[in-house]
């Protein structure tokens, strides 16, 4: 009896990028034992493709091979084929990257391609983007096909060598970390030396020229094409700098400061709908990567606000800075909200089977029906002079400060910047006349967490309540949506919850709630705070080795239980666990917390060592164990408020200020001492006497503040 053929299974998932494929002639599987078990029994590799619906090239596999009907009876006849969305899988994602690696000795990518052993899930040959057609560097998507399918038929030793190789990288990655060598706490002095390596590794790889990471000085001059990221992790590492005495801090800000306002003029920025790109193609961050990234711009918020509370508010920056973020809130408002108050995770590059088709302009119908000032004032701001700088058609890169064109118009700044401002709306209402590009509505917890954390520092910061909000609406949703029986799910989509989180999706979240709670408290987010740290404790922790897993004890058994502590494109998720364990464990006077916090710096501590620059969450965590923030405390209304405010401008995010109402009903322990209008300064386990008046209360913080390291 023959076997039945497989067939293309994917119309039935609700996933956005999975459902770009069901039409496809390849026989799509979506990842689990049914799967592997079908692949066992016809003795065929598994191909396991990994992706996202906004990943540009991406889509241009899938209408090169994926579509072709040739390419894809191939595919059914001689492997089992899985597709996975690596933002509903970053646990597959993370693993398979890693083989990737190993594999190939090069940092993966996406669309990322391996084929596995069926039996172990192991992979033997791993790839990212292969053409349809063979060039002098790579061979063909058909080709590759073809010498896999003859290698696992034929080369059964080199198979089982490279399926040992892959397992030894695994089984080397788990013993990086030894018992012996984290016994303590680092001191003070070791500390500091790491501080200084890390700022020193940074601005090594600084680019001078243009801001950023990644291009040195001395080859600026011979400089090519080459891809460019914000990496806004290294950016708040040398942000953190400020108001240290360390001989790096003043150029470390500098840098940061800097790289920020390139980024804000340059074409990483949509400077009519807001929000920014994923990535410059370009070292001078004038071309991007078209695709807007939900996790992106919300990091990006955060440092804006950070970088405008650094600014002395006479410098250009600082208005440069507040539009940036405004541009970012605005984007994600319009064009990213979910009627149920959640946020989509990202929008395509493509439009109509072009890059960037949707946000680059004609000249003529850019200024089209703008007055005399208008057009001088944009052709000024943008520079549309010369030869259009993307394929024929012209993007917008802003060449001068906003000020410098107003001037040299001979206007007052208040007439240009509404001329200014009816110009791009006018322009915005051509573009808007489109369709948008797709958005992949599924809704992340931690993503969406990011902007709930990032929303409440702009909040602060620009003293914006409306932002604050967006951040309880968001908040809200979750809490409606994704939390149930004291666990989150991962996924909110069309109205179904689905996937059990990940580690980063808890300590994300409870980093946001700290944030929220700082502007306004709710005794709902304090609670679910309190629930999230008890999940992750009993979900997740490591409780021999310290640390955290990536995934719950009760999630599926994969090939590598992974224990992340690199800050990448995103925080690790052990970084941010150890430091919101830290803040809340001084909070909540639960000591259970702090030694959680202490229990993964300690098992993380080697690491640290190797590569400080890469790990600046677990560093800012392992400051603030040895050095605790000051935490104050505060009781009343309106009047307290003022002296939040005060607080907040004078110390940033150096020192927790919590305001809570005589209306709160559940409030951390310490604060039950407080009468109303009354204030408490705590540093570690040890508070101070409450305090009436602010001149007091603010001389204890300085004094504070003098014996901490910042």
């Amino acid at each position: 009896m023959s076997e039945t053929p497989l067939h293309n299974t994917l119309a039935n998932e609700l996933n956005p990028y999975l459902q770009q494929h069901a039409d496809n002639p390849v026989a799509w599987q979506v990842w689990g034992d049914e799967a592997f078990a079908i692949a066992v029994r016809l003795q065929r590799p598994v191909l396991l493709s990994i992706g996202y619906s906004s990943c540009h090239w991406c889509g241009v596999m899938e209408r090169e091979s994926f579509s072709d009907k040739q390419i894809g009876a191939f595919m059914n006849d001689h492997f089992v084929n899985i597709k996975v969305d690596r933002e509903e899988r970053p646990d597959l994602d993370d693993i398979y990257q890693i083989s990737h690696q190993f594999l190939t000795g090069r940092p993966g990518g996406w669309p990322l391609t391996l084929f596995l052993c069926p039996k172990t899930r192991l992979p033997f040959i791993a790839g990212t983007y292969s053409p349809k057609h063979p060039n002098a560097d790579v061979m063909s998507f058909s080709q590759l096909l073809d010498r896999v399918s003859v290698f696992y038929q034929s080369q059964s030793k080199e198979f089982s060598n490279l399926r040992k190789q892959v397992r030894r990288g695994y089984d080397s990655l788990s013993s990086v970390l030894s018992a012996d060598d984290v016994s303590l706490l680092m001191t003070r002095e070791e500390q500091e030396k790491l501080r200084e390596t890390a700022l020193a590794s940074l601005l090594l790889d600084a680019d001078t020229y243009h801001g950023g990471f990644g291009q040195s000085a001395a080859l600026q001059a011979v400089s090519h094409v080459r891809t460019k990221f914000p990496l806004p992790l290294s950016l708040e590492r040398l942000l953190h700098a400020t108001g240290s005495t360390h001989r790096l801090s003043t150029g470390a800000v500098q840098h940061a400061i800097f790289t920020l306002s390139q980024i804000a003029l340059g074409g990483l920025q949509d400077h009519l709908g807001g929000g920014f790109f994923r990535y410059a193609v370009d070292a001078e961050w004038q071309i991007p990567h078209f695709e807007k990234m939900l996790y992106d711009n919300a990091q990006l918020l955060s440092l804006f606000a950070r970088g405008a509370s650094l600014s002395n508010p006479s410098v250009p920056t600082q208005t440069l800075f507040e539009t940036a973020a405004a541009g970012i809130v605005d984007w994600i408002v319009t064009e990213m909200l979910s009627p149920e108050g959640g946020f989509y995770t990202s929008m395509s590059a493509d439009y109509n089977g072009t890059e960037g088709a949707y946000y680059t302009w004609d000249k003529k119908l850019l200024l089209i029906r703008l007055s005399p000032v208008e057009k001088n004032l944009i052709e000024g701001l943008y520079r549309l002079d010369g030869t259009p700088n993307y394929g024929g058609s012209w993007h917008l890169c802003q060449a001068m400060m906003e000020d410098d064109v107003v001037e040299a118009e001979g206007l007052s700044r208040k007439e240009g910047q509404d001329f200014i401002a009816s110009a791009k709306a006018h322009c915005l209402s051509i573009r808007r006349q489109n369709k948008l590009p797709e958005r992949d509505k599924k809704i992340m917890c931690g993503n969406n967490a990011l902007v709930i954390s990032a929303l409440a520092e702009a909040a602060l910061v620009f003293n914006h309540p409306e932002y604050i909000k967006l951040a309880h609406e968001a908040t809200d949703f979750i809490t409606r949506n994704l939390w149930r029986q004291r666990r989150l799910s991962a996924v909110w989509y069309e109205g179904e919850s689905r996937l059990m989180a990940y580690l980063t999706d808890y300590v994300f979240l409870m980093d946001a709630m700290l944030q929220v709670l700082q502007v306004e408290w709710r005794d709902s987010d304090y609670q679910l705070l309190l629930n999230l740290a008890e999940a992750l404790i009993e979900n997740f922790e490591d409780e021999g080795e310290g640390g955290f897993f990536f995934t719950a004890h009760d999630h599926e058994a994969l090939i590598y239980r992974d224990k992340p502590d690199v800050d990448n494109v995103m925080p690790s998720g052990n970084g941010v666990a150890a430091k919101v364990l830290g803040r809340l464990g001084h909070l909540a006077a639960e000591p259970r917390y702090l030694n959680s916090a202490r229990a993964t710096v300690q098992w993380a501590k080697k690491n640290i060592h190797m590569q400080p620059q890469m790990h600046h969450n677990l560093l800012l965590a392992h400051e603030e164990l040895v050095n605790p923030q000051p935490l104050v405390l505060l009781s009343g209304g309106e009047s307290m408020s003022v002296w939040q405010r005060q607080i907040r401008q004078r110390y940033g995010r150096h020192v927790q200020c919590y305001l809570i109402p005589e209306s709160s009903e559940l409030h951390p322990p310490e604060a039950m001492v407080l009468e109303e209008n009354q204030a408490l300064l705590c540093i570690g386990g040890r508070c101070l006497l409450p305090q009436v008046e602010l001149a007091p209360l603010l001389a204890q913080i300085e004094e504070a503040l003098v014996e901490k390291i910042i």
